[in-house]
């Protein structure tokens, strides 16, 4: 008999559970409650007020009296996702970055300070964390296509929406509620805010290491030991690239990290050189891009039907591909072990198809009649996306 596959609950279905649980807790946590002056709770004023459990009435209730006590974050809440919604559904946010790549070529580099910017601009103004959830799917292969790492996409999502996060300078959800408790306007210590953001952003845009001397290009673990080879053999400077992924399957062999991606030490880093170390931040945006690139292929094979088995060869493309060391990207689940002996780097695929097409007329036609079968799979609404990310998230055991 088939074991039954895991399946993670709902959003709803979750914070049910919650209520149902805090709800139960008033029968047995004593109550308490702090004396208030304008609304504002006062220091050292928490006493033992009389108990009044809730009962299951309450908690059927509790959603909706949320809604009601909080109905101005919630119509926000509901405005900005349905924003999100529609511009995504257009396609506007796919044309206009399609847009900017296509108007920056020769000049890449860019791309990463635009959208880190933009994603910062999000997090800055009304708090884009969550949201950048759909993004994943979306900006991922685009950074591929350009030539990028993985990682890099993972990164400017993360890190731009992160450092405007932390700024916050106008979020009405946390630096606005905060003002509020303090009884001063949004706009008190707006200007020290916008110096923050200015130094997070910049700081996350500028970090990084080009393909040149220094950059590490190879981790390897042979005979119990750890080594690393750099470009031109010159000091180790940063990492470079797919590297990330053969530090992690090192990592994996070697006992560094453990399935979950975590340090097994007390340490959350790993010195590779002197001036070069990877930390627990990095292995765990290694794991969002690979979850999402591994979640993405399972949910497309089970809408093309191909189930467990998978294709018959796994063809991997582009400057991503040119460099990626097969083996270890299947240790860590970049994609399905199982496909490991299928797998092919061909390095610039689009460039050799379009030069088929160019020199022979039935390319062009097999070319035709593959866009006219091809179908869509939005994976950013895909259920079955959102579940494989999930469980893609951790690494196998070596």
């Amino acid at each position: 008999m088939e074991q039954r596959k895991f399946q993670m609950p709902t959003a709803y279905t979750i914070l049910f559970c919650l209520i149902l649980l805090v709800a139960l807790s008033t029968w047995f946590i004593p109550a308490g409650s702090y004396d208030y002056a304008d609304g504002i709770p006062i220091s050292g004023s928490y006493h033992a007020v009389a108990p009044a459990p809730q009962g299951i009435g309450a908690a059927l209730k509790a959603a909706f009296r949320g809604f009601y006590d909080a109905v101005d974050v919630c119509v926000f809440i509901l405005m900005v996702g349905g924003f999100l919604g529609v511009v995504m559904k257009t396609g506007a946010i796919d044309a206009g970055v399609s847009n900017v790549i296509s108007r920056l070529q020769g000049r890449e580099n860019l791309l990463i300070t635009i959208l880190m910017l933009f994603f910062g601009l999000g997090g800055t103004t009304y708090g884009m964390w969550e949201e950048t959830m759909a993004f994943f799917p979306l900006l991922l292969p685009i950074f591929l296509a350009a030539g990028y790492d993985a990682v890099v996409g993972v990164a400017v999502i993360l890190l731009g929406a992160g450092a405007g996060v932390i700024a916050s300078t106008v979020n009405p959800f946390a630096t606005g509620i905060a003002a509020g408790f303090a009884g001063v306007s949004l706009g008190e210590g707006l200007l020290w805010r916008l110096i923050q953001f200015v130094i997070f952003e910049g700081a996350a845009i500028s970090r990084g290491m080009q393909a040149g001397p220094g950059a590490i290009h190879r981790v390897t673990y042979e005979n119990g030991k750890i080594s690393c080879r750099t470009i031109e053999s010159a000091p180790a400077a940063g990492i470079w690239g797919s590297v990330l992924i053969d530090a992690a399957a090192v990592f994996l062999r070697a006992g560094i990290i453990d399935e979950t991606g975590a340090f097994t030490d007390e340490e959350d880093a790993y010195s590779l050189a002197p001036e070069v170390s990877l930390t627990q931040k990095d292995i765990r945006m290694l794991q969002l891009a690979k979850s999402a690139i591994c979640a993405g292929m399972l949910t497309l094979l089970e809408a093309g039907g191909l189930g467990a088995e998978g294709p018959a060869r796994l063809v991997i493309a582009g400057g991503f591909g040119s460099f990626l060391d097969l083996h270890s990207a299947a240790c860590i689940g970049l994609y399905p072990p199982t496909l490991e002996s299928r797998a092919r780097a061909i390095g610039n695929a689009a460039l050799a198809g379009a030069s088929m097409m160019l020199l022979r007329g039935q390319y062009r036609q097999q070319a035709a009649a593959l866009a006219e079968q091809a179908e869509t799979v939005d994976l950013s609404a895909s259920p079955v996306f959102r579940e494989n990310y999930v469980e893609c998230m951790g690494f196998e055991t070596p």
